[in-house]
C-alpha cells in the first residue's frame, strides 16, 4: 500500500525541483523525466550529478541503468500504484542533493552519417575499454556488419599483445 496520496508531477522541462529524502510519490511522465543526485556547493553550484530513476512516455518509473543507482536504491523497487509510482529515495551526504528534472526526447532523424558513428560507437564501447574520439573518426570500414566487425576483429587480434601490469610497472617503479 502507498504511504502518500499526492503525486508529485514533473516540473517543466527546462525547470528542476529539489527532491527531499524520504518517501516520494511520483506522477508518470509523458516526457522524459529524471531523478537525480548532485553535490552541491555553497554558491548551489551542481557537480558530480548522477541519474537513479526515471520515466517516459507515461511509463513506470525505474531505476536508471548503471551501478551507481543500482547501489543508492539496493533492494528497493518502485510500487506502481493508479497515482503513481512510489519509492523512498535514502539520504545522501553532507552537501548532496536529488533533484527531478524533464527534458525533450530528441524527436530528429538521424542522418546516415551520423547513424553509421552511433553504430561504430557502439561496437568499439562494447568491444574495447573504452574508445576515443580518434578510434571513432578512423573508422574506415563503411557501414558496420558482419564483414566489417570481423574484418575489425582480425586486426585487433593481428596486433602486439600489451599488458597493462607491464605498462604499469614500467612508470610506477623508479628503478
Amino acid at each position: 500500500m502507498p504511504t502518500l496520496s499526492t503525486a508529485l508531477t514533473c516540473p517543466p522541462v527546462g525547470q528542476y525541483l529539489e527532491l527531499s529524502a524520504g518517501p516520494v510519490m511520483l506522477e508518470r511522465s509523458s516526457t522524459l523525466c529524471i531523478i537525480t543526485k548532485a553535490d552541491v556547493d555553497s554558491n548551489g553550484i551542481q557537480s558530480e550529478v548522477a541519474p537513479v530513476a526515471r520515466s517516459s512516455n507515461n511509463g513506470d518509473w525505474e531505476k536508471h541503468a548503471g551501478d551507481f543507482a543500482e547501489g543508492l536504491l539496493y533492494g528497493q523497487e518502485f510500487g506502481d500504484y493508479p497515482a503513481g509510482c512510489q519509492i523512498t529515495l535514502p539520504p545522501l551526504g553532507p552537501g548532496q542533493k536529488y533533484f527531478i528534472a524533464s527534458y525533450v526526447e530528441s524527436s530528429r532523424r538521424l542522418n546516415a552519417v551520423e547513424e553509421e558513428k552511433k553504430a561504430v560507437a557502439r561496437l568499439l564501447e562494447q568491444a574495447t575499454f573504452g574508445t576515443t574520439l580518434t578510434e571513432l573518426n578512423e573508422w574506415n570500414k563503411g557501414p558496420v556488419s558482419n564483414e566489417t566487425v570481423a574484418e575489425w576483429i582480425r586486426e585487433q587480434m593481428a596486433l602486439p599483445v600489451t599488458s597493462h601490469r607491464e605498462y604499469f610497472r614500467r612508470r610506477a617503479n623508479p628503478r
